[in-house]
């Protein structure tokens, strides 16, 4: 019994240990070079509320891998719950210089992180909505998180573990369907990412589901979410499966 504790008390030192070494070379406010990945060598702004994978360059690194293969050169990814940008990035480098980048996020905060991420890195393909997408249009409260990436529009029925709401804004909400007939966008890579309201960007893209040749990754944040979009992908036509390693997220395809 005694080996045990004293195992568990190196394994807790070296834990501590690692975070203090990550915590300070990204650092609040530091800009790097991202090292390994898929945007190795581009320029990241470190934030204190954002995941420390993302500055290495190795976040959701089955999500980045999927993306990249389904982009081509030319093509145009929607990224809606952006966050601080990191699949904006590599969705930019994938579609080029002829490509775009459409991204959806509600959060000023986020907006300003990714506008620094987007000009550090000389990026012209890539357009910022300051906005939610949801199933109807007009405007929304947003229930601003402790973790940031918890964050959600309030009428979403979802309960984080560590939930510790902060703030309430009021935000602007758009339809996917809205917003592609506006702007005459014809995408081929979808990406959702919404904290609960995974549904209600699917109802309000009813039009968009029935386009050809595009395909989504819906990141779902519970069992019965996962079984309604599931149900909605396919009955709209999709081929729908589970990413490897990943049960909660969808991937979707005619």
């Amino acid at each position: 019994m005694l080996w045990k504790l004293r195992f568990f008390g190196k394994i807790n030192i070296i834990r501590k240990t690692v975070k203090y070494i990550f915590s300070w070379v990204f650092r609040h406010g530091r800009t790097i070079i991202i090292p390994f990945g898929p945007i190795s060598g581009f320029k990241w702004f470190c934030d204190k509320d954002h995941q420390f994978w993302m500055p290495l360059g190795l976040y959701e690194q089955e999500t980045a891998t999927w993306i990249i293969e389904s982009l081509k050169r030319g093509g145009t990814f929607i990224d809606i719950g952006a966050n601080a940008g990191y699949f904006t990035l590599i969705g930019s480098k994938c579609v080029g210089r002829d490509g775009q980048v459409f991204l959806f996020e509600p959060i000023p905060k986020n907006i300003n992180v990714i506008k620094k991420h987007l000009q550090l890195n000389k990026i012209e393909n890539v357009a910022v909505k300051e906005m939610a997408v949801s199933s109807k249009c007009g405007k929304a409260k947003f229930s601003i998180e402790l973790v940031d990436a918890n964050s959600h529009l309030e009428d979403v029925d979802i309960t984080h573990a560590d939930s510790k709401p902060i703030n309430s804004i009021i935000v602007e909400t758009t339809t996917l369907d809205n917003f592609i007939n506006k702007c005459e966008v014809r995408p081929n890579v979808i990406k959702v990412d919404v904290e609960g309201a995974e549904k209600q960007v699917l109802l309000g893209a009813i039009n968009t589901l029935g386009l050809q040749d595009v395909s989504w990754i819906i990141s779902t944040h519970s069992e019965q979410l996962f079984k309604d979009c599931q149900k909605i992908m396919i009955d709209n036509g999709y081929i729908v499966e589970s990413l490897h390693g990943f049960h909660h997220e969808l991937i979707c395809y005619k």
